[in-house]
C-alpha cells in the first residue's frame, strides 16, 4: 500500500513539472526568479503581493504587481515566484505544490499568482522656459546650490546649467561639473543675478558660442559691450530685467541662428542691429523711441504682446514741447508711411495728433520732404495723414496740385525758392482754410489777395513772405499795406517785404498812400474845362441871339454885330 501511494505521489509531482514548463515556454521573452529557502516552522501557507516600478529609456512606466505563495512544512518551507515583463499586458501563473505527509491521506493546496503589466505615458524631459522660450531655471534652484561653485548642473535637465549670484562668468562657469557629455560645453546657461558694470560678451566666448540658450536676467548689468564672436549658435537670448542702459549696435549681429531677443525690463532707448526676422520682447524700457522701433519692422522683426509695448515720440505745440508714449500696434499703422512714400522725397513720423471728440484716439502724423528735388510739380500723392509738406529749392510754378485728396490732410507747407506768381489756385481748397504754417519766401508773387487769408490767420496761424518782388501802387497802399500791419504777429517777415524794382528797396509797409495814389497830367485832366467853356459860350450866344431878335421886333433894326453881317441866301426866307 504505501508503494502504491509514493508512486501516486511521483506522478503527481511530474504532472506538475510539466505543466509548468508550458507556461514558461509560451512566454520565451519571460524573466522567471526562483527563490528556495528552508526555515524550521509549521505547516503554514503565506501570500506576498510586492509592487514594483520601473522607468524605461523610453519614458514608459510599468507597474509589476507580483504574488507569490509560499508553503511551509515541518522541515521545509519552498517559496517559488516567478515574474513576466513583457511589452505588452501578459498574466501570468505560479503553482506552488504543498505536501504533508500523513497516515491516511494526502492533501494538496494549488496557489495561484497573476502578474499584470500596465503601460502608462510620461512627458519627456524639456528645460523649463520662460515666455520667449529661452532656458529659465527656477529661482529656487539658487537656494538649493551645493559647494562655493556659483555654477552647478540643473538636476532635472541634462545639459543646463545654473549660475547664481555671478561676479564673474569665466570663473563661474569654469569651476562646474563638466557636462553630461563629460566635456564643459553646455547646451543651457542661466545666470541669475550677475553683477558686472560693463558685460564684454567676447570674454565668455568660450563658454557661450556653442550653447543654444542664453539667459542673464536679474542683475545689476550697466552696459553691454563688444560682440559674440562670428558664428555662435545661441537661438535664443535672454538679458531682461537687469537695468541695462546701452547695448553696442553690433552686440548682436553675429548671432546668425538667433531667433529670439529678450530685451524687457531695461533702460533701453534703442534696438542693438541684429540679422532681422527676430521675435523681440521690448516690453518695460520707459525710454524705448519709436524711430529705433520703426527700424526693426523694415527689418521684419515681430514683437512679443504689441499691446504692453510702448515707445516714445514727440509731440509738438506753438508753445510747447513734451514727449508722449503710444502703444506699438498704433506704430506698426505709421509702417505705411514709408511704403506711399513718394519717389526720392523722405517720409518719417512728424508728431502725435489727438482726436478732439475723443481724447483717448492717438494717431500718427507723416511729415514728407521733397526739397531741392528739381521739381515743377507737387508729387501726385502723399502718405496718408500727412501734414508737414516741404517742397523748398524747386522750380514749381503752380499751387493746384493742393486741391487734390492727398492733401486733405496738409496743415504745414515750404514751398520757399520756387517760381509760384500767383496764390490765387488757393482759393476753394481745404488748405486754404485750415493751414496753420504757410511759408512760400523768394518766389515771383506780385500781390496777395488778402480776403483769402483773413478769416484763417485770424485762428493765429502763420504766413512767410520774404524776399517776393511785390508790386507797389495805389491799391498795394491801400490794402495789402495796411494788411500787413494788421497781421504782424502771423506774418513775422512783414518787414521785409520790399517793392519790386525799387533801386532804393522800400519796404511795403512804409509806402505812402498819397504819392503812390497820385496819376501823371495829360490833355484828359483839361475836358472838363472845356466842356464848362462851351457851355458857357452856347449860353452866350443863345441870350445874344434872342437880345438881338428882341431889339428887331421892337426898334425894327438889328444891334450889332448882326447888322454887319452879310446877308445870305436863307435870309429872304426870313424876310
Amino acid at each position: 500500500m504505501s508503494i502504491q501511494l509514493n508512486w501516486l505521489v511521483t506522478l503527481f509531482l511530474l504532472t506538475v513539472g510539466i505543466v509548468q514548463g508550458r507556461i514558461v515556454a509560451d512566454h520565451p521573452g519571460s524573466n522567471s526568479l526562483t527563490t528556495e529557502s528552508t526555515v524550521p516552522s509549521l505547516a503554514t501557507t503565506v501570500e506576498a503581493h510586492v509592487p514594483e516600478t520601473i522607468i524605461n529609456l523610453n519614458n514608459t512606466t510599468t507597474t509589476q504587481i507580483s504574488t507569490s505563495s509560499s508553503t511551509v512544512t515541518s522541515s521545509t518551507v519552498t517559496t517559488t515566484s516567478t515574474t513576466s515583463t513583457t511589452p505588452e499586458p501578459t498574466t501570468s501563473t505560479t503553482t506552488t505544490t504543498t505536501t504533508e505527509p500523513s497516515t491516511s491521506s494526502t492533501t494538496t493546496t494549488t496557489s495561484t499568482t497573476t502578474t499584470t503589466t500596465v503601460p502608462t505615458t510620461t512627458t519627456t524631459l524639456i528645460p523649463p522656459t520662460n515666455e520667449l522660450g529661452c532656458y529659465n531655471a527656477a529661482p529656487e534652484l539658487c537656494h538649493s546650490r551645493v559647494g562655493d561653485c556659483e555654477c552647478n548642473p540643473d538636476p532635472l535637465n541634462p545639459g543646463a546649467l545654473f549660475c547664481c549670484n555671478v561676479t564673474d562668468i569665466n570663473r563661474a562657469i569654469g569651476c562646474a561639473p563638466n557636462a553630461p557629455d563629460g566635456s564643459n560645453t553646455w547646451k543651457y546657461i542661466h545666470l541669475r543675478n550677475l553683477t558686472v558694470r560693463e558685460l564684454v560678451l567676447n570674454v565668455s566666448n568660450r563658454y557661450i558660442k556653442t550653447l543654444s540658450s542664453l539667459s542673464i536676467t536679474d542683475g545689476r548689468i550697466q552696459k553691454i559691450s563688444s560682440s559674440f564672436a562670428r558664428f555662435s549658435s545661441p537661438v535664443c537670448l535672454n538679458v531682461s530685467n537687469n537695468n541695462i542702459s546701452e547695448i553696442e549696435s553690433r552686440a548682436f549681429r553675429e548671432l546668425r541662428h538667433l531667433t529670439t531677443l529678450d530685451i524687457s525690463h531695461n533702460n533701453l532707448s534703442t534696438i542693438p542691429s541684429t540679422i532681422g526676422n527676430l521675435r523681440l520682447d521690448i516690453r518695460g524700457n520707459s525710454g524705448m523711441l519709436c524711430k529705433s522701433l520703426l527700424e526693426s519692422l523694415k527689418e521684419g522683426d515681430k514683437f512679443i504682446d504689441p499691446e504692453a509695448t510702448f515707445c516714445l515720440t514727440n509731440r509738438t505745440f506753438n508753445w510747447f514741447d513734451s514727449t508722449d508714449s503710444i502703444p506699438l500696434h498704433q506704430l506698426v499703422l505709421s509702417q505705411r508711411v514709408q511704403n506711399d512714400c513718394p519717389k526720392r522725397c523722405s517720409c518719417e513720423l512728424d508728431r502725435l495728433n489727438f482726436d478732439l471728440n475723443n481724447t483717448e484716439r492717438k494717431t500718427i502724423t507723416a511729415r514728407v520732404d521733397c526739397s531741392g528735388l528739381g521739381l515743377v510739380d507737387f508729387p501726385e500723392t502723399l502718405p496718408p495723414d500727412t501734414v508737414t509738406l516741404n517742397v523748398s529749392n524747386n522750380n514749381i510754378t503752380s499751387l493746384k496740385a493742393l486741391i487734390g485728396k492727398s492733401y486733405h490732410s496738409l496743415v504745414r507747407l515750404y514751398a520757399d525758392d520756387n517760381q509760384i506768381a500767383s496764390l490765387s489756385d488757393l482759393e476753394g481748397t481745404d488748405f486754404i482754410s485750415r493751414f496753420s504754417f504757410f511759408s512760400i519766401r523768394r518766389n515771383r508773387l506780385k500781390t496777395i489777395q488778402t480776403y483769402q487769408f483773413k478769416s484763417n490767420l485770424d485762428l493765429g496761424s502763420y504766413m512767410f513772405l520774404e524776399g517776393n518782388p511785390m508790386t507797389c501802387d495805389c491799391n498795394a497802399a491801400k490794402n495789402l499795406k495796411n494788411w500787413l500791419l494788421s497781421k504782424k504777429a502771423q506774418v513775422p517777415d512783414h518787414d521785409q517785404i520790399y517793392c519790386e524794382g525799387n533801386t532804393h528797396l522800400t519796404k511795403m509797409v512804409q509806402i505812402q498812400e498819397s504819392k503812390l495814389c497820385q496819376s501823371q497830367h495829360d490833355w484828359t485832366d483839361y475836358i472838363y474845362y472845356l466842356i464848362a467853356t462851351e457851355i458857357i459860350l452856347l449860353i452866350a450866344l443863345i441870350c445874344k441871339v434872342s437880345y438881338d431878335y428882341w431889339v428887331f421886333k421892337t426898334a425894327g433894326y438889328l444891334p450889332w454885330p448882326a447888322n454887319k453881317m452879310p446877308k445870305l441866301p436863307c435870309d429872304c426866307l426870313c424876310e
